[in-house]
């Protein structure tokens, strides 16, 4: 399998290098949503247990900004990189020069996650080292919880690519995927005004989970021991949406 994967991993290159444009706004793109995100949101946060504490609103929401333009990029990075193959002669017809289903699959992964693992990083110097964004925790906590969802988003796309029955319905998936977990993250609406019934379900969602430890760990000062039930969750929901995806994939039969 070694081999397989190897040959996998130089074929999504060899894609890549074709699309190159398009990873390069990929790349680019999260630099300029943040640094429009911080000309608007100068104003200093005056409501809630962060009050008087002279942060400025970039201050106060960048993690979410930040979350949310990971997860999104991660998951469109991917969401047609296997239906979009499913053509007549597509490349799924590397399975006629013996590279497995599994080989194909983790290469795409394996791929993906170290592009995704550099933009985390550069993301990482823009906001924290140049925009300077509020920080009282340990940079290798906050990068590790990034690099997470940005896992969580390639399952995530891989998955829905793999169960979309064409293009359209794969792009038309990811709106609607991320704005459901948007609207249940607590960003629009606080966990705390939710109806009974969902507060307890919330939590256990993956932008929830990360979003909630990023702002203990950087605003609250807290532990990384005091994360561990968010570090539990998205670890698990990456877990559950790869064994589902991967799943399929191995089962389906050839289109």
């Amino acid at each position: 399998m070694t081999n397989t994967l190897y040959q996998s991993i130089k074929l999504e290159i060899i894609s890549i290098k074709e699309r190159w444009l398009s990873y390069f706004l990929f790349f680019i793109s999260p630099v300029i949503i943040i640094y429009i995100f911080f000309i608007a949101a100068t104003s200093i946060v005056n409501w809630g247990v962060f009050a008087g504490l002279n942060l400025t609103i970039f201050d106060y929401l960048g993690d979410n900004i930040i979350g949310i333009v990971i997860l999104f990029l991660s998951t469109q990075m991917v969401v047609l990189r296997i239906v979009g193959e499913r053509s007549p002669y597509g490349t799924l017809d590397r399975e006629l020069i013996a590279i497995p289903r599994i080989s194909m699959y983790f290469g795409k992964l394996i791929t993906n996650f170290v592009f995704v693992v550099l933009q985390i990083f550069f993301i990482y110097i823009f906001a924290f080292q140049i925009l300077q964004i509020k920080n009282y925790a340990n940079p290798i906590h906050l990068i590790l919880f990034y690099v997470l969802l940005g896992l969580f988003g390639l399952v995530s796309g891989l998955a829905i690519s793999i169960f979309s029955d064409s293009k359209e319905q794969a792009i038309q998936t990811v709106p609607f995927f991320i704005i459901t977990l948007l609207i249940l993250s607590g960003i629009i609406i606080p966990i705390d005004q939710m109806a009974a019934s969902l507060k307890n379900v919330v939590s256990f969602l993956p932008l929830t989970a990360v979003l909630s430890a990023l702002l203990k760990l950087r605003l609250s000062g807290l532990g990384f021991e005091d994360v561990f039930k968010e570090l539990i969750t998205i670890s698990g929901w990456i877990i559950i949406i790869l064994i589902i995806g991967l799943s399929k994939f191995l089962l389906e039969k050839r289109k």
